[in-house]
């Protein structure tokens, strides 16, 4: 997997051996080392740093940088709230070409994220992820979860314990109705996962269904498609060629044995020249055909390769999303505001 990338340029960093530590504020040493850390791709050292310059000192810039972090940590949830709350607390301060940064690094985690919303019969239930409580019911908003396979259990006293496991695709919506039996505190399994339901109340993907292709993975499709059958007419087109080339020469040379033993006026010579006239005109157009079926096949190779190089390239682009880059002495703080 790609990772995002500071794009850091780094200058006067200072955090040599010796450095009197009051000389920079509790923030800004944090932070230096969180950039050092990011740069040596410790992520999960890194946040850490970045979450104590935040604490120390709040500066919503800051929340960019720690959405990176989480999302190269694949902890895709928390970049997804982390930069919601950098667009909200930020407002009309940030940039309108950040803002646009930011929607579309959250468009990319969406396809990496899922939302289940989950109704049970009884309020005041337990709902476990993994076995990490996640919230009690009833829920006010859909939950949000990396993609992956989880055990979903529900507890609520007096009733008995449902349990089930759940996969959840990139962009997945799905829906969950349950119904909690008063069984004094046996587990209710259901049968495995279906799905859920969808959006609109039908039922979700049960895993078997594939998702949608992208125009790109489209165009990959039917280019391949096109190109094998054009590659099939081509070869008859040759085909055809030869077959009929083959029937051209031996009318003609049949035509010349027949004129020379019954003279060229004869019926069954002018038969022999017509049908190696014929023969000659198909072979002329299997010729025409078979050019233009090599040409539209080798076109649409080449643009079957081309497609399939973007395509691949569209979607490393998702693990390719830069960050402004941040700039360390004085003005450390440029790329993320503020001084300390």
């Amino acid at each position: 997997m790609r990772r995002l990338t500071l794009g850091a340029t780094l200058l006067a960093l200072s955090l040599a051996v010796g450095s009197p530590a009051g000389a920079q504020s509790e923030a800004k040493l944090h932070y230096e080392q969180g950039v050092v850390l990011f740069q040596e791709e410790n992520y999960k050292a890194a946040l850490a740093e970045f979450l104590e310059s935040y604490d120390a000192k709040p500066n919503w810039k800051l929340l960019h940088t720690i959405a990176v972090c989480y999302f190269n940590l694949n902890r895709f949830v928390e970049a997804k709230n982390t930069l919601e709350e950098y667009l909200e607390k930020g407002g009309d301060e940030v940039e309108a070409d950040k803002r646009v940064e930011v929607e579309d690094m959250l468009v990319q985690i969406s396809n990496l994220t899922a939302e289940i919303e989950i109704d049970v019969n009884i309020d005041g239930a337990t709902i476990w992820i993994d076995d990490e409580k996640v919230a009690t019911t009833p829920l006010e908003k859909p939950l949000v979860l990396n993609v992956g396979v989880y055990k979903l259990e529900i507890t609520a006293a007096g009733y008995g314990k449902y349990k089930r496991d759940i996969k959840l695709a990139g962009g997945d919506k799905k829906v969950y109705d349950i119904a909690l039996e008063s069984k004094g505190g046996g587990v209710v399994t259901p049968p495995p996962d279906d799905g859920g339901k969808g959006d609109d109340g039908s039922k979700g993907d049960d895993g078997d269904d594939k998702p949608e292709k992208s125009k790109d993975e489209k165009a990959v499709t039917g280019f391949l498609a096109g190109s094998i059958v054009s590659g099939v007419l081509a070869a008859g087109g040759w085909g055809g060629v030869i077959a009929f080339g083959v029937n051209t020469n031996k009318n003609a040379d049949n035509y010349r044995d027949c004129t020379a033993a019954l003279g060229a006026s004869h019926p069954t010579c002018k038969q022999y020249k017509d049908d190696g006239e014929l023969y000659k005109t198909l072979t002329n157009v299997s010729i025409v055909l078979g050019s233009v079926f090599t040409a539209a096949t080798a076109g649409l190779v080449v643009g079957y390769f081309l497609k399939k190089k973007k395509l691949g390239e569209s979607q490393d682009a998702a693990f390719r999303l830069q960050v402004s880059p941040i700039i360390t002495g004085d003005t450390f703080y440029l790329g993320i505001g503020g001084t300390f």
